[in-house]
């Protein structure tokens, strides 16, 4: 009978710590380890946020495809390495994902950006980028934009 409270007793802290696990990491307090395409994803994000050309390229494959639907298309890392730095753009963009999602060799990032075009005002955007990696790299990113209001 001992054995059998002990083990209910058991059974009810390893699910208690379950819920305060869960409940840090909604918070953020407490990251569960990340795929090996979510830490590819990961650190492509960071590298775009500093406009650190090297560290992005080296998280693509050399015949990468950047798709944004009805506004461009590119191919290649030498086409994809001209768009880190828009000339259009005053800043490097401010990145703020809130949440990534994988199924196998697709990565879903959604989050908000910051940015502002020459000569105009603050632009606000949702995003939603889909990556489709190889062998570890970036081999595809397409990308939906959304304007917001100020956050």
């Amino acid at each position: 009978m001992k054995i059998a409270v002990a083990a209910v007793v058991v059974v009810a802290i390893v699910a208690a710590l379950a819920r305060v696990r869960d409940a840090r990491l909604v918070r953020g307090e407490k990251r569960l380890a990340l795929s090996v395409n979510k830490q590819v994803i990961e650190e492509y994000l960071a590298a775009f946020r500093e406009s650190d050309h090297a560290r992005v390229l080296a998280t693509l494959t050399e015949d990468v495809e950047w798709v944004i639907p009805g506004a461009f298309h590119k191919k290649g890392k030498p086409a994809f390495d001209a768009e880190i730095e828009n000339p259009a753009f005053e800043c490097r963009p401010d990145i703020r994902h809130e949440r990534l999602t994988q199924e196998g060799d697709v990565v879903v990032c959604e989050g908000r950006v910051k940015t502002k075009k020459k000569g105009g005002p603050e632009l606000w955007l949702a995003f939603c980028d889909v990556f489709e990696l190889r062998g570890g790299k970036i081999a595809k990113l397409t990308s939906y934009f959304m304007p917001l209001g100020q956050p």
